[in-house]
């Protein structure tokens, strides 16, 4: 349940960074009332919606995941680094 909120916030956020059609699309009233005219004369060009909130919450919420997975490497390998003492082969074992 708290998923599905946090997933509704993000994307409420995403959508406050959505430009406004008025700023994409210049002459927009022009293009409203004529548009076959408008865009004998005229391209529209919109680019990609960027989702950054989403992006950045993905990322937090994978970070201290990770952390979590590395401090378990860790611990399972040994801070140490294997040195020459600890690969000593004992050939009469």
């Amino acid at each position: 349940m708290e998923i599905a909120h946090l997933v509704r916030i993000i994307l409420w956020l995403d959508c406050l960074f959505q430009k406004p059609l008025r700023r994409a699309v210049a002459n927009l009233d022009q293009l409203l009332a004529n548009p076959a005219d408008y865009f004998s004369y005229q391209e529209i060009t919109i680019r990609p919606w960027r989702r950054w909130a989403g992006g950045v919450g993905l990322g937090l919420l994978l970070w201290p995941g990770l952390v979590f997975l590395s401090g378990i490497i860790v611990a399972l390998i040994g801070a140490n680094p294997p040195g020459p003492a600890q690969n000593f082969v004992m050939p009469w074992l």
